[in-house]
């Protein structure tokens, strides 16, 4: 017999319910438990805190202002800025708060996923906690939490799950206070990353699985009730567009997107089908995760081709299904869909796929695989003690996996040797490893790293830049000024800082009119680069006292 809310007391729900969330906290916090100890990292932590003078203000009204109004990163999060604008307040430079804050959020997200699911599926508390437990435990949702750049995902997440919560209130209830309310909260989702443009769709999915308010029939009335449904969505997809519009424009001017000369169509389409099916399996078997996947130079055509049969293959079961497995179409059409923002048909930045899309779009995964194991069981109830034995070892070797995902996320040089050891061709890997090297002092190794990057993407701009400027650390001028002079046709919004440097070396050895034309050109690209300004001060200064 399938748990539900009628095969128990009150009280006995209570109780359950309080057992199924103390374990979802603990799976929680014992694969998130070190990440008090974590450091800041180079990626993107410099950025958001380490090397932010408006955070590092913490509530000022100087900072909640710029909160409001940046588009630094990309995109427009103010709610995101101010729980940063907290954590500074609250624990400054130290990383540990950060991180806790991060887990706090999460551990939140994975109980909202449990009631959210318990309301929808009927009651059915177990299959809500195990929802809410795989949600809590999956390795690919690691880089979501123990990086505290993400911090955009989980609190997204947060108010996401909370519109979906008061949305189901509000269907049950039909108070427009409930709708205004929904509205809102699916507001404060965007204001945190505009990942959650896609909830208006997801909607309408729940509004036809499980709370089944689309009708079979198609009578004249039936047919005025659906149109109802999709008209009171309208504020919603309205929403979605203007924070669609706002994310396109902020990428845009911040040199984010990759223009179609960098990546065809043809290979963005290619790629995002294959990375549709890597998904998939990554869901099954979360092995060699990294913080960067390279976006390849070319796919084999057979890879997309069976990549886009088994989508096809996918789509066409659930569709088949779906008036006897409506949860198929559902759980299907919830990660196909939330995907869909970052697959990278409008590219973003180099990589070809990232483990924190997942945040979201694997919920689908997660409650389309739970309710069929239960139908399996209710079909075959003898199956019911393997069934349990072995998800209960999966539950297990999740917790550990992601435990040991977490670990690489401790500091920066941990996270990037990883990321060698998983792809030993990986370009950003090396030219992350360089900086570390930099960073620490060691021009010679940083050099090297760089170098490597370079020869695997000899595209990609910012590695010359980077190595020009330990040659330079190193004394080696002539080569300093190869590797710029090279970095300039491939720099992309970067070019202002090749310039720069090249105006450095240059200047080094005596060729003062060229570092001059240098710093101009740098300035031309970025009239408010400083060290740029000072330079060519500093080269105008010694020109007029050569006359």
């Amino acid at each position: 017999m399938a748990e539900n809310s009628f095969s128990y007391s009150p009280r006995s729900l209570w109780i359950h319910g309080v057992i199924y969330s103390v374990l979802i906290i603990v799976l929680t916090l014992y694969v998130y438990q070190d990440t008090r100890n974590f450091q800041f990292l180079i990626y993107d932590d410099n950025r958001y805190i380490t090397a932010n003078p408006f955070v590092q203000m913490g509530f000022t009204k100087e900072s909640i202002k710029w909160a409001f109004t940046t588009d630094n990163d990309g995109n427009w999060f103010p709610l995101t800025w101010l729980t940063h604008l907290a954590d500074f307040q609250l624990y400054g430079m130290r990383p540990m708060g950060h991180h806790i804050t991060s887990v706090i959020i999460h551990t939140v997200n994975s109980l909202l996923v449990f009631i959210l699911f318990v309301k929808l599926l009927h009651g059915n508390m177990l299959q809500g906690a195990i929802v809410g437990s795989l949600f809590a435990i999956h390795p690919m949702h690691v880089e979501s939490v123990a990086w505290v750049s993400e911090r955009k995902d989980v609190l997204s997440a947060f108010w996401f799950f909370l519109t979906m919560f008061s949305y189901v209130s509000y269907v049950r209830k039909g108070n427009i206070l409930r709708y205004m309310l929904t509205l809102t909260l699916f507001i404060l989702s965007l204001m945190s990353k505009p990942m959650a443009v896609t909830l208006p769709v997801l909607l309408l999915l729940l509004d036809f699985w499980p709370l089944n308010r689309f009708s079979n029939r198609t009578d004249l009335r039936i047919i005025k009730k659906a149109a109802a449904i999709v008209l009171e969505k309208i504020p919603f997809f309205a929403l979605s567009a203007v924070s669609c519009v706002i994310t396109v424009y902020v990428q845009k001017s911040g040199g984010h997107l990759m223009p179609l000369q960098r990546f065809p169509l043809s290979l963005r389409a290619g790629n995002a089908l294959v990375s549709y099916i890597k998904y998939l399996y990554l869901a099954v078997y979360p092995s060699e995760l990294s913080n960067f996947y390279p976006m390849p130079e070319s796919i084999p055509a057979l890879l997309v081709i069976i990549s886009a049969v088994l989508i096809i293959t996918i789509t066409t079961v659930s569709l088949i299904k779906i008036k006897t497995m409506p949860w198929l179409i559902v759980g299907w059409g919830w990660f196909f869909i939330s995907l869909l923002p970052v697959i990278g048909l409008i590219q973003v930045e180099l990589q070809s796929m990232a483990d924190r899309y997942t945040y979201i779009p694997y919920t689908g995964i997660f409650v389309l695989a739970v309710v069929c194991v239960f139908k399996l069981i209710e079909r075959f109830p003898k199956l019911k003690p393997p069934i349990t034995v072995f998800g209960a070892i999966l539950v297990l070797l999740l917790s550990h996996f992601a435990r040991v995902e977490a670990s690489y996320w401790r500091d920066s040089l941990t996270l990037t040797n990883r990321a060698i050891e998983v792809n030993a061709k990986n370009y950003m890997a090396y030219y992350n490893l360089g900086y570390i090297k930099a960073s620490e002092g060691n021009h010679v190794d940083a050099f090297i790293s760089y170098k490597k990057a370079i020869s695997l993407k000899p595209g990609f701009g910012k590695p010359y830049i980077n190595a020009g400027f330990e040659l330079l650390a190193l004394n080696r001028v002539t080569d300093a000024i190869w590797y710029f002079k090279k970095s300039i046709p491939i720099a992309g919004p970067n070019i202002s800082i090749g310039f720069n440097g090249l105006g450095i070396a240059l200047l080094r050895v005596g060729k003062t009119d060229e570092a001059r034309t240098a710093f101009e050109n740098a300035l031309k690209y970025d009239p408010g680069m400083e060290p740029a300004r000072i330079n060519l001060d500093i080269v105008n200064e010694m020109l007029r006292g050569k006359k």
